[in-house]
């Protein structure tokens, strides 16, 4: 049974912990996706603000609504240190990312340099000077490269991450399946036991109420006058040379062993001996 027990416990209690590992486990993954996905939303919006302020430095080059490519030049502007900063937060425990974050951060600086240097090119009146500095920009300061490593960089480590999450999940499901047949055959273990329990102590109460039916009878054709009192002195049963001395059936009643006989058992001696033998938890 302490065996039994200490199964029931471990198929109970091992399938809860692999069950509580593997939702840390799938919440984890899940966090790291997000994480991963908000990796790659940054340097999304880093590269919008990036070519749009291209192409509004362009537009500002050929004359086009100068105030308005003016205010989306500075938008994109303020927008690009902070992108920056927010990549390089979220990627600061990868060094792998940060090296990749460094070599771009250094690019977009450059690069964003030289459309400033365009622009004021431009306004002091050498068009060909502002399209040579964007040509440089251009030519020197690619960074769609850089970006797209630090995104495929991150769309690796998420898989990895996500491929270690079903491994473990997959697992969790085989081991499930081996405890709950491992609960079924406890089951039927408990079913078998308590059923040989059952049938064993039917056995016993029919051998028990075989003996006592054969008491009785023993005690009923004995000739000598026999009774059966319990611990407080009552008449239980008697046999028919009890009732034939005594005159009177007292098994079916339970009364008391004193009114029996019509005062035959009154005796106190003879009553202080019975009850000092049912003291000494013995038969006379």
């Amino acid at each position: 049974m302490a065996l039994l027990l200490v199964a029931v416990l471990i198929s109970v209690g091992l399938p809860y912990l692999i069950t509580r590992s593997t939702t840390n486990s799938a919440l984890e993954a899940r966090q790291w996706v997000a994480h991963s996905a908000q990796v790659r939303a940054s340097v999304y919006k880093l590269l919008y603000s990036l070519r749009d302020m291209e192409a509004a430095t362009y537009s500002v080059l050929q004359g086009v609504n100068r105030a308005e490519m003016k205010r989306r030049i500075d938008k994109a502007d303020a927008q690009v240190k902070p992108f920056l900063a927010t990549l390089r937060s979220l990627t600061t425990d990868n060094a792998d990312q940060q090296t990749r974050l460094g070599a771009l951060s250094s690019v977009v600086e450059h690069r964003v340099k030289l459309m400033h240097v365009a622009l004021e090119r431009y306004a002091d009146g050498d068009p060909g000077g502002a399209y040579r500095a964007l040509g440089q920009a251009a030519t020197l300061f690619g960074y769609s490269d850089l970006a797209d490593d630090i995104v495929a960089a991150e769309t690796r480590l998420m898989q990895r991450r996500m491929d270690a999450s079903n491994r473990k999940t997959r697992m969790a499901h085989v081991v499930q399946a081996v405890m709950t047949a491992v609960q079924l055959l406890l089951l039927g273990l408990v079913v078998l036991i308590s059923e040989r329990a059952i049938a064993h102590r039917i056995r016993a109460e029919r051998i028990s109420r075989r003996a006592v039916a054969r008491a009785e009878r023993i005690v009923q054709t004995v000739r000598e006058p026999m009774a059966v009192l319990d611990g407080d002195l009552h008449v239980l049963m008697v046999n028919p040379a009890f009732d034939e001395l005594y005159g009177a059936d007292t098994g079916a009643d339970g009364r008391p062993l004193a009114e029996v006989g019509e005062g035959a058992w009154t005796d106190e001696a003879l009553l202080q001996r019975l009850v000092d033998v049912l003291a000494r938890d013995r038969e006379l």
